[in-house]
């Protein structure tokens, strides 16, 4: 039996039906809201003058008390709050119809995940952030006026509008070539240092393979020179001692392209091979420096420089570097996009392909993409490479670094008093609960930066007002790790979609009732056997998933999951960057956003150690992913956190083949079970497996439970 109490005192009123409890997944993610709608006739004379004796003003305390010994004692059910508006007067009848709203302790974070809190007025003090400010590599192209830009985990390229001038000056560099050598790889690439004399309206070099240092030997042991035909993608190979030249238009260092590129034959100087009018070349020389802010690379002084190509933070310079051996010109070709880019339309080559690079095995950096033609350029991104960037990277640190779970310690209580967050609630942030093989994450708590201060290296301004709301912090959890938040037993607690999918477990699911064993006295049954029969739900499976990154390019550019399986919705689900993540391309742009930038960052902060961005790096499919800041890379989140609860069985990230660790629930049915109070977030075993609950409802007169559980395929 129930009694109701309003403001403290017990009331004659009584329910239009006995109060049923319902509880539903938010936003079908993890927490279990649970509500009543209940609507309560008062008749009785004293209890309608109550009612009729308090102003508009006042709040009206509802109370709902349940007795299991017929009225011999009785436990709070529910509270709620109502004023004269939730009333329904009948001065007539003498009654007064009240629908409470029995508010889940949800509610308020609901309604208030949009507040705004001031981060000075919250009294979470900024810490220092320790962070490797990586250099920016510059290569400069001539032919087509354009800069590529590339840092640790960061690749820009862009057209500059006017040539360059003055590039020794300003400290461009080109390959050192000794003597009279041809070097370079063999996919095309050749680079030179020599004379030149003139022939017609064309300079030319000439060149005489026989004695090449680091030719490719032949199967006679003897060493040749491979080149592909820029204008057919054909491969020629040029053997021992024959001679050839090459013309070149009229540039400071040689640069094959247009109408005036051709091989010729030293004896008759007539053309063996001439290119069509506009084609394009397969020899470029581009040159090159590093932009730094270190003082000292490899005991040489770097110069003070204060131009940087459109990159204003750096004031040093280096150059004392030779990539040659990194270049690349590749006549590979795909079917499928890699991610590059299709063949162009007016090339004189297979137009339905995509561009690839030279070859798999290695990681290829594109660069001057806009040259690209019947081949592509490339750089290739080695241990030797890694090196040039690694020695120039300037260790820094900023004052202004606020630790996620301080802020929502700060936060929760002023939302809803009630409950508390502490930076040891949960599992996922404290132990780390689901580590990969090849992922092996360690413990760590996430930090936002604001950006500007990130870029001007500075503290934060008494005066300066920083906002940040719940909703924001839970979305990018939410986006960055699939990490949402519940309330339990006074607390707000942060878990990875895995945790409530297993039972509020990371290993060994937890079932919290045993339907198959369980038997139902009327018909001596197990309570599973009346749900013989399931249905489909795929809410929660996508045909493709989009993580984005305000990166085009380089280690934190977008990843893609899409599924391979059939039995996938047909949704195109985006996760969207709200907050910055790549800290390389932050401190390069310079371009102070008023954004906050996100870090994940090693737990320092709880062992009294100043916390860090690290450098993260992982390999996918023969690629290598780089970058500080690299646990919110995309491609990791799509393999660290996204393949568990992933939409199917077999998915694809960026095009490459992938099993995930475990799958979204897409079958369901209901079961009525005897009210017993077990742990929702439990599962519930029945002949379809061990059921995650979707929603429940409470019968406390016929004291059932009816279940809405789902199961994995």
């Amino acid at each position: 039996m129930y009694r109701v109490k309003i403001d403290g005192q017990v009331f004659a009123g009584l329910p239009k039906e006995d109060p049923n409890f319902e509880g539903v997944r938010l936003d079908d993610k993890s927490a279990l809201s649970e509500t009543m709608k209940e609507t309560y006739t008062f008749a009785n004379k004293q209890d309608y003058q109550y009612f009729l004796s308090k102003n508009y003003n006042h709040t009206f305390l509802f109370e709902l008390e349940y007795s299991s010994d017929f009225g011999a004692t009785f436990t709070l059910e529910a509270t709620a709050k109502f004023t004269l508006k939730n009333c329904n007067i009948d001065r007539n009848k003498g009654l007064v119809k009240v629908s409470p709203l029995f508010e889940s302790p949800y509610q308020p974070f609901i309604d208030q995940k949009d507040r705004e809190f001031d981060l000075n007025d919250l009294g979470v003090d900024p810490r220092s952030v320790l962070y490797g400010e990586s250099p920016v590599f510059q290569m400069y192209n001539r032919i087509s006026n354009s800069i590529v830009n590339i840092g640790i985990g960061y690749f820009e390229e862009k057209n500059i509008g006017e040539k360059l001038t003055d590039l020794e000056a300003n400290h461009w560099a080109w390959n050192q070539i000794n003597g009279n050598n041809i070097n370079g790889d063999f996919n095309g690439i050749i680079h030179v240092e020599a004379g030149f004399s003139a022939s017609g309206t064309y300079r030319f070099l000439r060149f005489n393979l026989s004695g090449i240092s680091n030719g490719n030997p032949d199967g006679a042991g003897n060493p040749y020179w491979e080149y592909v035909d820029p204008n057919t993608g054909e491969r020629f190979t040029i053997s021992q001692n024959n001679t050839f030249d090459m013309y070149y238009d009229d540039l400071v260092s040689p640069v094959f392209i247009g109408d005036g590129l051709g091989f010729i034959s030293t004896a008759s100087r007539a053309p063996i091979t001439i290119l069509a009018e506009n084609a394009r070349a397969i020899y470029f020389n581009p040159c090159f420096r590093l932009l730094t802010n270190k003082s000292l690379i490899n005991n040489i002084d770097t110069l003070e420089f204060k131009g940087g190509g459109g990159i204003g933070r750096y004031t040093r310079v280096h150059s004392q570097y030779s990539i040659y051996n990194s270049i690349g010109i590749s006549d590979e070709l795909s079917d499928s996009n890699l991610g590059y880019g299709k063949v162009k339309s007016d090339a004189n080559i297979d137009t339905t392909k995509f561009y690839a690079p030279p070859n798999t095995t290695e990681n290829w950096i594109p660069i001057f993409q806009a040259d690209w033609f019947n081949v592509s350029f490339w750089l290739k991104d080695n241990a030797a490479f890694e090196n040039i960037l690694n020695d120039g990277v300037t260790n820094k640190s900023v004052e202004a670094g606020y630790h996620v779970g301080l802020l929502l310690n700060a936060i929760v209580p002023r939302i809803n008093p009630d409950y508390n967050h502490y930076i040891t609630s949960g599992v996922f942030f404290n132990t780390n609960p689901m580590p990969l093989a090849q992922l092996s994450t360690p413990n760590q708590y996430p930090y936002i930066i604001p950006q500007s201060n990130l870029i001007k290296e500075v503290g934060i301004s008494p005066n300066q007002k920083l906002t940040i709301t719940f909703g924001q912090l839970m979305n990018e959890l939410y986006g960055q790790y699939k990490v949402d938040y519940y309330l339990d037993n006074g607390e707000l607690k942060l878990e990875h979609d895995q945790y409530f999918f297993a039972g509020k477990s990371y290993s060994i699911p937890t079932v919290g009732y045993n339907a198959t064993t369980q038997t139902n006295a009327r018909n001596n049954q197990p309570y599973a056997y009346a749900t013989d029969n399931f249905d489909h739900d795929d809410k929660r499976t996508y045909k493709s998933l989009t993580i984005e990154s305000e990166s085009s390019g380089g280690s934190f550019e977008k990843c893609i999951i899409e599924s391979v399986d059939n039995y996938t919705s047909n949704k195109h689900v985006n996760v969207p960057a709200n907050m910055l993540i790549n800290l390389t391309q932050q401190l390069i742009e310079n371009n102070p956003q008023d954004k906050w930038f996100f870090a994940a960052t090693v737990l320092g902060g709880q062992s009294g150690l100043t916390p860090s961005i690290p450098l993260v790096s992982i390999i996918h499919n023969n690629k290598t992913y780089r970058g500080y800041n690299g646990y919110c890379m995309p491609i990791w989140r799509a393999l660290a956190w996204y393949m568990h609860q992933a939409p199917c069985v077999n998915v694809e990230i960026n095009g490459v083949a992938q099993v995930t660790q475990s799958q979204t629930p897409i079958r369901w049915n209901e079961i009525v079970l005897p009210f017993e109070d077990f742990d929702k977030y439990e599962l519930v075993t029945t002949l379809e497996g061990d059921g995650f609950i979707e929603s429940y409802q409470v019968d406390r007169v016929n004291n059932n439970i009816k279940l809405k559980l789902s199961y994995g395929i």
